[in-house]
């Protein structure tokens, strides 16, 4: 009888522990994934101000960490926009820039090439 009451004891120690845990522990994966993603926008936004200055034809590569949770990114005039999936729902991070920007960017995670090229008056954002 005694070992219930103690294995019912640790129990009633150990189960809030394990759900406080995995509670943090998704908001740290959330903070880290929306800041890779600033950081992403904020990498792509400085190199396509940079190839837009040196003029047309320019032309620059990079590899980037594309993080877990994005559901789309949008290259609007002067803006990029990561649409992604938090726990109550999701969130739009948006990196302005100075240049028009446009093009297409794969939402698969991993590491991709990022390819950011000066065509006149925009510049064209590629990922592979």
């Amino acid at each position: 009888m005694e070992y219930l009451i103690l294995i019912g004891f640790i129990l009633a120690l150990v189960v809030p522990l394990i759900a406080v845990f995995y509670s943090k522990s998704s908001e740290t994966t959330t903070q880290v994934n929306t800041q890779q993603a600033h950081a992403l926008g904020q990498k792509i936004a400085d190199t396509a101000e940079s190839v837009y200055y040196l003029g047309q034809p320019s032309k620059l590569e990079f590899r980037a960490n594309v993080p877990d949770n994005i559901n789309s990114v949008t290259f609007t005039n002067k803006a990029i926009i990561f649409v992604m999936d938090v726990s109550p729902g999701t969130t739009d991070i948006v990196v302005p820039t100075t240049v028009n920007l446009t093009g297409t960017m794969s939402i698969t995670p991993g590491v991709h090439m990022i390819t950011v090229e000066n065509r006149g008056g925009y510049v064209f954002v590629n990922s592979t």
